[in-house]
């Protein structure tokens, strides 16, 4: 696919998990792939942004969406040297059940100072319920 639409009202889904279910018995073989059946790991996936399964755009997405750098200077920001004390009371926290989850506004201080506005940020360890 070379099709990764901005607006979410454009997104062909249906067409995308068409080609998803398509693509999952190659995906199987993949580390990471769920045990479900196969059309439910199609009705849980939003593909080509989110998928249940091992996302076979992945790449291809972080290529379409990565903004060209125009300056050779890098910039690297102090290290946060500081106390994180959010507790798990937090509502972000609450919301989620998943078993190694780290409370929001503890990773948002990092990710609003290793970052600049449209930085891809990719959460390896997210959890898609």
């Amino acid at each position: 696919m070379t099709d990764f639409p901005t607006d979410p009202s454009s997104w062909d889904i249906e067409s995308h998990r068409a080609e998803l279910a398509a693509r999952l018995p190659a995906l199987r073989g993949e580390s990471g792939a769920p045990l479900g059946e196969d059309t439910d790991i199609v009705a849980m996936s939003v593909p080509p942004y989110a998928t249940a399964c091992p996302n076979p755009d992945l790449a291809e997405w972080v290529r379409a969406t990565t903004r060209t750098v125009t300056t050779t200077a890098v910039c690297r920001p102090r290290t946060v040297h500081d106390d994180i004390s959010v507790g798990k009371s937090n509502p972000f926290y609450k919301a989620h059940s998943y078993p190694t989850k780290v409370p929001h506004p503890a990773i948002m201080r990092f990710i609003l100072h290793y970052t600049k506005p449209g930085d891809l940020v990719l959460d390896g360890f997210c959890a898609q319920e």
